[in-house]
C-alpha cells in the first residue's frame, strides 16, 4: 500500500478594509503623481511660453504638484482634485506650449479621473 502524502496548506486571507483600499489607491495616485511631477521636472526650456524663466515655472509646478500628493496622502481627495482641474491645468495653460500642453492637461484629467473613482 503506497501512502500517498496529504498536501495542505493554509491560505490566511485578510479581508480588504476600507482603510486598506483607501491606502492602496493613495499610492498608487502618489505614484502617478510623482511620475507626472517627473515629466514636469524633465521639460526641456522650449516647452515654457518664456523660456528665459523656464525653471521658475518648473519649480513652481513641481511645487503644485507636491501639494496635490499630500493632499492625496491626506485623504483630502476633493481639495486634490481642484487644485489639479483649477489651478495646476491653469498655469500649464498658461506657461507651456503645445506638444507638451496638451500630454501634460491629458495626464491630469486621467489622475483626476481616477481620483473621482474613490469620493
Amino acid at each position: 500500500m503506497m501512502l500517498m502524502p496529504i498536501l495542505s496548506s493554509f491560505i490566511v486571507r485578510t479581508p480588504l478594509t476600507m482603510a486598506t483600499r483607501s491606502k492602496m489607491m493613495s499610492d498608487a495616485v502618489v505614484e502617478l503623481l510623482d511620475e507626472f511631477k517627473l515629466s514636469i521636472e524633465l521639460l526641456p526650456d522650449e516647452a515654457f511660453e518664456h523660456s528665459l524663466i523656464a525653471g521658475q515655472y518648473r519649480t513652481t509646478l513641481s511645487n503644485k504638484v507636491e501639494a496635490v500628493i499630500h493632499q492625496v496622502e491626506a485623504g483630502a481627495l476633493n481639495g486634490a482634485i481642484q487644485k489639479l482641474s483649477n489651478d495646476v491645468v491653469d498655469k500649464i495653460e498658461k506657461w507651456i506650449s503645445e506638444p507638451w500642453k496638451t500630454v501634460l492637461i491629458e495626464k491630469i484629467y486621467e489622475i483626476i479621473g481616477l481620483l473621482e473613482l474613490y469620493i
